[in-house]
């Protein structure tokens, strides 16, 4: 009982705080003492706590008080976190471990080895952890880690029934330090051993910048921590923006992050003053973000590329964009991939010609992955470029092959396409705005 109280005075506590943040931020918890008698707050917290008692007491298993308070780091289904999803999808409840990663991401940097890694279908269809990709020149890219590799260990504690989160929180510690990471490679009996030495670890906001064509730029933007801005500065810079006849902005994937660094973001690309978001709580005045440093002449025309995973800070840059027709908004969903066998070596040019394709179509044969011949010609050019992508990114790295996914992306090449509509765009907006700025010298007493 003791516990109990101790968590029901937490969640009292929590209340507290969502009615203190809810009138500093508005729709971010949605409930302020100004609309809640405070008595009918404690008889409901004096409800709760007879309930959660009489569970404890006569529920055939023990309960965990902490799992049916808060949830579990794979559901929302404590009552914290089921109280402010009553609020709208968007409400949530970070406890310390997830609250402490969420600090993480927006700074943009750790102690660590540097690789994404995520779960994925194992053997026997066992979920395990694998590397996704180390990040180049990190210091799990310099030890040889690879795509694919199932982490078998850290430090000699087993990865079995572990998942991707506590795997990565093993993987962190103090710079400088050692940890011993063994992994299981496709085509290789034993698992491998590396000794990698924790460094500080940069996540980058703006993950790629190039010329898809000659005065054509693809700025890809994956996420909105603090350091997204600068970096779109330096991604600008690495393709002299003054000299664009185009832009692509990739907000495809992008979940959000900071609010200011979006507004940053889209101050590059509209007029000063432009208005790009404001917000309004309940309880709270009115606040408006415009562009205060403005494109400064750089009016080249865009599109910006999003998904149905492209959300908060991203919607925020589209949005804006969209709303002053400063550029084209396309998007649809995308789609997975799949693990391909390796060669040991080719050239960053190379071609997928017959001879590969017929050793891909054996690959699927032993792997008991029926498809028709039919089928197969059908999609024939989709094979080729996600096998030539996936040798290129094993070999040279994620960013290399993203480049190849990037220049046959069919959204990306339709937007390179419609440049021309979106300079069509541009023209109309600014001559309106000319006509506006006319007409208020006209009727200037």
């Amino acid at each position: 009982m003791q516990k109990t109280r101790r968590l029901i005075f937490y969640l009292g506590s929590t209340i507290l705080l969502c009615t203190v943040l809810g009138g500093l931020f508005g729709q971010q918890v949605a409930a302020t003492a100004a609309d809640q008698d405070d008595s009918d707050v404690q008889k409901s917290i004096s409800s709760f706590a007879k309930l959660l008692d009489v569970v404890e007491q006569n529920y055939a298993d023990p309960v965990d008080s902490d799992k049916a308070i808060f949830g579990t780091s794979t559901n929302s289904l404590g009552a914290i976190p089921g109280m402010l999803r009553m609020l709208d999808p968007h409400s949530s409840f970070l406890d310390p471990k997830t609250f402490e990663q969420f600090q993480e991401d927006q700074e943009g940097k750790y102690y660590g080895v540097g690789m994404q890694i995520g779960q994925m279908p194992g053997k026997l269809g066992k979920l395990v952890v694998a590397v996704v990709e180390p990040m180049p020149g990190s210091p799990a890219f310099r030890a040889g880690l690879r795509p694919g590799d199932v982490i078998v260990s850290v430090d000699g504690k087993s990865t079995v029934d572990l998942d991707y989160s506590a795997v990565a929180s093993l993987l962190k510690g103090p710079k400088g330090t050692l940890v011993h990471v063994a992994v299981s490679r496709e085509g290789t009996e034993l698992p491998l051993e590396f000794d990698i030495t924790r460094d500080e670890i940069a996540g980058r906001g703006v993950d790629a910048a190039f010329l898809i064509q000659p005065g054509i730029a693809y700025i890809r933007v994956a996420t909105f921590n603090e350091k997204t801005n600068d970096e779109l500065v330096e991604a600008l810079n690495k393709v002299n923006e003054k000299d664009l006849q185009g832009m692509i902005l990739d907000l495809r994937d992008n979940r959000g992050g900071l609010l200011q660094e979006a507004v940053d973001v889209a101050d590059h690309f509209l007029g000063k003053n432009q208005l790009i978001v404001y917000h309004h709580g309940r309880n709270s005045p009115e606040k408006r973000w415009t562009a205060l440093r403005g494109n400064v002449g750089n009016e080249y025309p865009m599109v910006v590329l999003i998904n149905r995973m492209s959300a908060s800070a991203a919607e925020i840059v589209a949005g804006a964009l969209q709303d002053h027709d400063r550029a084209l908004v396309m998007g649809e969903p995308s789609f997975g991939k799949r693990y391909l066998g390796i060669h040991k070596t080719i050239p960053k040019d190379f071609a997928v010609n017959d001879d590969v394709l017929r050793e891909f179509k054996d690959f699927l044969s032993q792997e008991k992955i029926q498809i028709s011949d039919l089928d197969f010609n059908d999609n024939r050019d989709f094979i080729k470029t996600h096998i030539r992508g996936q040798l290129i990114a094993v070999l040279y790295g994620e960013s290399e092959a993203r480049q190849i996914y990037v220049q046959t992306d069919p959204l990306v090449q339709n937007a390179s396409k419609s440049m021309a509509q979106a300079a069509q765009l541009l023209a109309h907006a600014k001559k309106y705005m000319a006509g506006r700025n006319q007409a208020k010298v006209l009727t200037r007493p």
